[in-house]
């Protein structure tokens, strides 16, 4: 309460951190936009700007949550943490064009696992289905659940003798039973859907069992 403590980029940024901690985040979001109001550098605005974003996520503002992260790639269009979590965010709000247009520069800026999965499930979700099948079976090395991804990225990319062999792969690989019940329930319908009968049956079979009601 101190004269001149509110034009203080220093003090108000304590203030929000410590607002934070008190689950205090209406307050918290005020203080960091004082912060970022007598931010005297880049540094400084960059600094109150990630705060700005941390809290409008633990508030579900995702409107100025996306702004704010606007003004941070402006100031710093080459940092990775931002962009990746303005992809995310462009996903969340089902803008899924705008997601994989984000998340083909995050993989450039750096192909990560992380990176890859996030543009891929981008992808997906914009109906781009071969595409995400290809980055999830690149990714399946490492993750064997990838393949699971793949596998129904085929199937609703229509190229079913391809989801089969994907999702037959991974039932190899996979000792999840929640997942090897989804997976041979895609499979029944995929072989049902070829006119496979005695292969439907076959998976149907094996996920009867290990299917919740």
């Amino acid at each position: 309460g101190q004269p001149g403590t509110r034009t203080s980029h220093a003090l108000q940024q304590s203030r929000g951190m410590i607002l934070v901690k008190l689950g205090d985040n209406g307050n918290a979001l005020a203080a960091f936009e004082n912060a970022l109001a007598a931010a005297q550098s880049n540094q400084e605005k960059l600094e109150a700007l990630r705060s700005l974003v941390l809290v409008g996520k633990q508030t579900g503002a995702k409107g100025k949550t996306a702004e704010y992260l606007a003004q941070a790639r402006s100031l710093a269009p080459e940092d990775e943490s931002l962009l990746r979590e303005q992809t995310i965010l462009a996903g969340l709000e089902g803008n899924h064009s705008e997601a994989v247009r984000l998340g083909s520069l995050l993989v450039i800026l750096d192909p990560s696992p992380e990176n890859i999965a996030i543009l891929a499930n981008s992808l997906f979700l914009s109906a781009q289905y071969q595409e995400a099948a290809k980055l999830y079976i690149e990714l399946s090395g490492k993750d064997p659940q990838m393949l699971y991804k793949a596998g129904l990225s085929l199937a609703s990319a229509q190229l079913d003798k391809q989801a089969a062999d994907t999702l037959e792969a991974f039932l190899h690989v996979n000792d999840n039973t929640t997942l090897k019940a989804e997976t041979l329930l895609a499979l029944g319908n995929i072989y049902t859907k070829q006119g496979d009968a005695a292969q439907a049956y076959r998976a149907f079979r094996e996920a009867l069992p290990l299917a919740s009601a």
